[in-house]
Protein backbone atom coordinates (compact mmCIF):
# COMPACT_ATOMS: atom_id res chain seq x y z
CA UNK A 1 0.00 0.00 0.00
CA UNK A 2 1.29 3.20 -0.91
CA UNK A 3 1.57 6.23 1.26
CA UNK A 4 -1.47 8.51 -0.20
CA UNK A 5 -3.70 5.40 0.51
CA UNK A 6 -2.08 4.77 4.04
CA UNK A 7 -2.81 8.56 5.17
CA UNK A 8 -6.59 8.60 3.94
CA UNK A 9 -7.31 4.98 5.69
CA UNK A 10 -5.98 6.57 8.35
CA UNK A 11 -7.76 9.67 8.41
CA UNK A 12 -11.11 7.88 7.64
CA UNK A 13 -10.78 5.36 10.50
CA UNK A 14 -9.81 8.42 13.08
CA UNK A 15 -12.95 10.51 11.95
CA UNK A 16 -15.22 7.13 12.11
CA UNK A 17 -13.86 6.59 15.49
CA UNK A 18 -14.32 10.07 16.33
CA UNK A 19 -18.19 10.61 15.00
CA UNK A 20 -18.70 6.97 16.90
CA UNK A 21 -17.59 8.50 20.29
CA UNK A 22 -19.14 12.02 20.16
CA UNK A 23 -22.86 10.13 19.46
CA UNK A 24 -22.57 8.29 22.37
CA UNK A 25 -25.56 8.61 24.06
CA UNK A 26 -23.51 9.48 27.48
CA UNK A 27 -21.91 12.20 25.89
CA UNK A 28 -25.20 13.51 24.11
CA UNK A 29 -26.96 13.58 27.53
CA UNK A 30 -23.57 15.46 28.85
CA UNK A 31 -23.77 17.88 26.18
CA UNK A 32 -27.34 18.53 26.46
CA UNK A 33 -27.04 18.87 30.37
CA UNK A 34 -24.07 21.17 29.99
CA UNK A 35 -25.64 23.27 27.37
CA UNK A 36 -29.16 23.74 29.07
CA UNK A 37 -28.66 23.83 32.67
CA UNK A 38 -29.34 27.39 33.27
CA UNK A 39 -32.61 27.69 31.35
CA UNK A 40 -33.93 24.55 33.03
CA UNK A 41 -32.79 25.99 36.80
CA UNK A 42 -34.71 29.03 36.02
CA UNK A 43 -37.98 27.14 35.60
CA UNK A 44 -37.40 23.94 37.81
CA UNK A 45 -39.98 25.07 40.33
CA UNK A 46 -42.27 25.83 37.91
CA UNK A 47 -45.31 23.46 36.96
CA UNK A 48 -45.03 20.95 34.67
CA UNK A 49 -46.83 22.75 31.82
CA UNK A 50 -44.16 25.61 32.45
CA UNK A 51 -41.23 23.19 32.37
CA UNK A 52 -42.38 21.24 29.44
CA UNK A 53 -42.57 24.74 27.58
CA UNK A 54 -38.95 25.09 26.85
CA UNK A 55 -37.42 25.06 23.57
CA UNK A 56 -34.91 22.88 24.67
CA UNK A 57 -36.95 20.27 25.61
CA UNK A 58 -38.82 19.45 22.36
CA UNK A 59 -37.67 15.36 21.91
CA UNK A 60 -36.90 15.44 25.92
CA UNK A 61 -39.10 13.70 27.69
CA UNK A 62 -40.09 14.98 31.33
CA UNK A 63 -41.55 13.57 34.64
CA UNK A 64 -41.98 14.60 37.67
CA UNK A 65 -41.85 11.77 40.20
CA UNK A 66 -43.07 12.25 43.83
CA UNK A 67 -41.57 10.41 46.74
CA UNK A 68 -39.55 10.98 50.00
CA UNK A 69 -37.58 13.72 47.53
CA UNK A 70 -39.10 14.78 44.56
CA UNK A 71 -37.37 14.48 41.65
CA UNK A 72 -37.57 15.82 37.74
CA UNK A 73 -36.58 13.18 35.78
CA UNK A 74 -35.34 14.43 31.76
CA UNK A 75 -34.97 11.01 29.46
CA UNK A 76 -32.94 12.18 26.77
CA UNK A 77 -32.48 9.61 24.80
CA UNK A 78 -32.60 5.67 24.38
CA UNK A 79 -31.05 2.43 22.41
CA UNK A 80 -32.11 -1.18 21.78
CA UNK A 81 -35.25 -3.16 21.43
CA UNK A 82 -37.87 -3.69 24.79
CA UNK A 83 -36.51 -5.65 26.76
CA UNK A 84 -33.26 -5.05 26.63
CA UNK A 85 -33.62 -1.18 26.01
CA UNK A 86 -31.75 1.36 27.80
CA UNK A 87 -32.75 5.00 28.87
CA UNK A 88 -30.42 7.78 29.29
CA UNK A 89 -31.15 11.42 31.07
CA UNK A 90 -30.51 13.00 34.18
CA UNK A 91 -32.68 13.83 37.31
CA UNK A 92 -32.62 17.18 39.40
CA UNK A 93 -33.62 16.84 42.89
CA UNK A 94 -33.73 20.06 44.95
CA UNK A 95 -33.00 18.33 48.00
CA UNK A 96 -29.72 17.66 46.73
CA UNK A 97 -30.07 13.61 46.91
CA UNK A 98 -29.49 10.83 44.67
CA UNK A 99 -32.21 8.68 43.85
CA UNK A 100 -33.07 5.58 41.46
CA UNK A 101 -34.88 5.64 38.52
CA UNK A 102 -38.20 6.95 38.10
CA UNK A 103 -37.60 8.31 42.33
CA UNK A 104 -38.31 4.30 42.84
CA UNK A 105 -37.49 2.16 46.19
CA UNK A 106 -34.17 0.46 44.96
CA UNK A 107 -31.54 0.57 47.34
CA UNK A 108 -28.67 2.98 46.46
CA UNK A 109 -25.00 1.90 46.94
CA UNK A 110 -21.86 4.75 46.47
CA UNK A 111 -19.29 3.87 43.70
CA UNK A 112 -17.69 7.43 44.30
CA UNK A 113 -18.54 10.94 45.98
CA UNK A 114 -20.51 11.80 42.89
CA UNK A 115 -21.91 8.49 41.59
CA UNK A 116 -24.19 6.26 42.76
CA UNK A 117 -25.74 2.72 41.64
CA UNK A 118 -29.33 0.68 41.82
CA UNK A 119 -30.43 -2.85 40.78
CA UNK A 120 -33.95 -3.34 40.73
CA UNK A 121 -36.11 -6.49 39.72
CA UNK A 122 -34.74 -8.87 36.57
CA UNK A 123 -32.15 -6.88 34.49
CA UNK A 124 -32.91 -3.30 35.59
CA UNK A 125 -30.34 -1.22 37.19
CA UNK A 126 -29.03 2.02 37.08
Amino acid sequence: MNRPKLWISFLALLIVISVGTYFQPERRVMRFYNRNIDEMKSIIDGSDEQLKSLEILNDITVRRWSGEHEIIQFDVTGAGIVPTSKYYGFFYCKDDVPASYQNGNEKLTAVSEDEWKWKGSGDNRG
